[in-house]
């Protein structure tokens, strides 16, 4: 079983297009099609992200956005001149739409791993590639060391840089997402306070 799995950002119908989102999501596809083209193509991609924008996109997922998306990349693009292999007809699409946070993110793409484990194929060594922000990725490093199951496998990494956050404000959400794992009741009040912003911000998105 080889898996990839991608951390959503702000993907929506509306926000989509914007730049740093479609570069992030042509990587993405990058990524798979180069897979196939080496003949060791990805078998699961499980795409992360939960229903952010309720009032500009209500009911809609990042997951399903960027599914959404990544399908009408390969419909644009394979066209007679730049002949590719559509992946979606292959691949195993798993959309994660109940995360949030990071933390979520790596905790439920973590347990969609392990079903797929047991309920698929029985591979009890997965090949995992990770694809994140850059600045993001000390988080998920050691995210994924808590809730990825075990395997002699190193997880592989794929990064995509545009975050233009102070980098000790991404310092201190790594430490608090960490401390999370550890002590749940900072989970809790994190998920508030995260519920309490995303609400605040969906009145004027």
């Amino acid at each position: 079983m080889k898996v990839l799995v991608v951390a959503g950002y702000g993907a929506t119908p509306v926000l989509r297009y914007a730049p740093e989102t479609e570069h992030y999501l042509v990587r993405v596809r990058e990524l798979l099609l180069k897979a196939d083209a080496m003949g060791n193509p990805f078998s699961h991609l499980i795409l992360c992200g939960g229903r952010t924008q309720q009032k500009t996109s209500p009911g809609i997922s990042e997951a399903f956005a960027m599914a959404k998306r990544l399908e009408e990349l390969d419909m644009e693009l394979n066209v007679p001149e730049h002949p590719v292999s559509p992946f979606f007809a292959k691949l195993r699409v798993v959309l994660e739409e109940d995360s949030f946070t990071s933390l979520e993110n790596a905790e439920n793409a973590g347990r969609r791993i392990q079903d797929l484990q047991w309920e698929e194929t029985f591979d009890l060594e997965p090949s995992i590639t990770v694809m994140c922000e850059g600045m993001r990725l000390l988080k998920w490093q050691i995210l994924a060391k808590v809730f990825f199951p075990s395997s002699k496998k190193p997880i592989r990494w794929e990064i995509v840089s545009w975050e233009q956050m102070s980098p000790l404000k991404e310092l201190a959400a790594t430490i608090w997402d960490t401390c999370s794992v550890y002590l749940p009741v900072i989970g809790i009040a994190m998920a508030w306070w995260w519920g309490w912003r995303r609400r605040r911000r969906a009145k004027y998105i």
